[in-house]
């Protein structure tokens, strides 16, 4: 399916963040307060093929991938921390068992 958009094409100036960089608005942005280092190229009409897709099976495709990362990122987390424990539990037997100084121990 086709579809028609009509957009406004913006240049970031120079002492800009991204000097040089060209980008599309819906609207012209130039002159406005937060867009003052910005100045506008004119408008623009595209038409561009949209593919027709299933929305809600790309939501829940989407959602799973972020699902998915999540996991594998926790269980990474979840990994440092049981190395974190189990290097703790080494150090102690590393070291020789301490007893309480008695009478009559000499250094």
């Amino acid at each position: 399916m086709k579809q028609k958009f009509n957009m406004w094409i913006h240049k970031n100036m120079e002492g800009c963040f991204e000097a040089g960089k060209i980008w599309l608005s819906e609207y012209n942005l130039a002159g406005q307060k937060c867009f003052e280092n910005a100045v506008s190229l004119g408008p623009v009409e595209f038409e561009i093929e949209v593919p027709e897709i299933d929305t809600r099976a790309a939501a829940i495709e989407s959602l799973t991938a972020a699902i998915q990362k999540e996991r594998a990122d926790s269980q990474a987390k979840i990994n440092l921390l049981l190395e974190r424990i189990s290097n703790l539990q080494a150090i102690g037997h590393d070291q020789p068992e301490v007893r309480e100084w008695q009478e009559g121990d000499v250094f």
